[in-house]
This record gives structure tokens, C-alpha cells and sequence, in this order.
């Protein structure tokens, strides 16, 4: 029973994350002006700004920064795989958040704080691999590392996964085995899961993971 509780706020969590970040279809080539409450840091490429927000991606010409709970309007065009490019953005505010957002914020800025210090006790590129494949985060990877990645097609592993999942829920339930009873190792190995989902950015592909991994314990 408790673990079907568990499971259903994850489920919950997953209907939340479509229903706010799920983007209406758009036809290609269409121009459109979005108004985004941003819940993560932008990553930066060399000639662009990457702005994301559940399924919406959207790419910024050069440089722009703002942190997480900005509300940021843009307008840009839509192209063949539903991504806003060449866009320019028209204002950044600070703006009231509901408790969802505000919550899914101070995670962000948990995890960027746990991002600098595995960058300042690590070197590259072993830290930007640490980073990617226990939260996720390819924002500060070096290009010559992501490259090597794509081209030996070892890209998934810095992709928050069911792999992470289940190594999380094993570490957890086996540090804890002789020690507490099952019922409890699987109450606490179910709790390490969605800790890990919330720390990893709570995407829908890594909420997916998260149900499906505590169904399997």
C-alpha cells in the first residue's frame, strides 16, 4: 500500500510536469511570442542561449543570462522538430511563483550548487562526467568532451535515466540491508528515487523512470 502511495505522487509529479511543460502543436515556420517562467539555468553554446521548460526548447541568439524564477518573454520562429529558433528575447522579470515552481526552483539551485562543488573537487573532464550521470547537467561539459561522447555514441550515459534510477535505489536499499527491516529498506530505497528525480531536474523521461523503477523494488 505504501508503495503505491509512493508511487502515485510520482505520477503526480509526471501529469504536473506535462500539464505545465507540454507545448501545443505549432506549425513550422511559424512565429510565435512566448511568455516562460523559467525553472533551471540556461545552457550556453557558441552562438546561442538554450532555454528550456518541460518540452519547450528554445534557442536565443548569443548571450543571455538570467536564474531560475525569471519569467522570460521571447519570440522566435518554430522549425521542423518543434523548437523555437532564431529567437530574440524581449523582456526578463521577476515575477510571484506558485508553490510548484518555487519549489522546483530552490532544486535548481540545490543542483547547481552541487554542480560547482563537484567542478572545484574534481578536474575535467572526470567532473563534467560525474555531473552528467548523477544529475544530468551537460550545461558546463567542455565541447571537446560532448564531442568525443556523440561520436563513440556513449552520449546515454550522461543522460539522467532508469539506469541512474536503479543504481540509486540499490545503493540505497543495500547500504541499509541487516540494518532495517524490508518493508522499511523499501520505503527508504523508494524515497532515495524520488530525491534523485527531484534533484535531477524532475523531467518527464526521468519521472518515467522513477515510477518504473520504484514499481520493480
Amino acid at each position: 500500500m505504501t508503495r503505491l502511495a509512493l508511487v502515485l505522487v510520482f505520477i503526480s509529479i509526471l501529469s504536473i510536469r506535462l500539464v505545465t511543460g507540454q507545448p501545443e502543436r505549432v506549425a513550422e515556420g511559424t512565429r510565435v511570442r512566448l511568455t516562460i517562467p523559467t525553472i533551471d539555468y540556461p545552457e550556453h553554446a557558441d552562438s546561442y542561449t538554450l532555454i528550456k521548460r518541460g518540452e519547450w526548447e528554445v534557442r536565443v541568439k548569443g548571450y543571455t543570462d538570467f536564474i531560475p524564477g525569471d519569467v522570460v518573454e521571447i519570440e522566435g520562429v518554430v522549425d521542423e522538430r518543434g523548437r523555437v529558433i532564431d529567437s530574440k528575447v524581449l523582456s526578463i522579470k521577476s515575477l510571484e511563483m506558485g508553490v510548484v515552481d518555487y519549489l522546483l526552483v530552490q532544486i535548481a539551485h540545490l543542483r547547481h550548487w552541487a554542480v560547482g562543488r563537484l567542478q572545484s573537487i574534481l578536474p575535467e573532464p572526470q567532473a563534467s562526467l560525474t555531473i552528467g550521470i548523477l544529475l544530468g547537467v551537460k550545461r558546463s561539459m567542455p565541447r571537446e568532451f560532448y564531442d568525443m561522447l556523440v561520436s563513440t555514441g556513449t552520449l546515454h550515459v550522461i543522460a539522467a535515466s532508469g539506469y541512474n534510477v536503479s543504481v540509486v535505489a540499490a545503493v540505497a536499499m543495500g547500504a541499509l540491508t541487516g540494518i532495517l527491516s524490508k518493508q522499511r529498506s523499501l520505503i527508504l530505497g523508494i524515497a532515495a528515487i524520488g530525491g534523485y528525480v527531484l534533484l535531477a531536474g524532475a523531467s518527464p523521461s526521468v519521472v518515467r523512470a522513477g515510477v518504473m523503477g520504484s514499481l520493480t523494488l
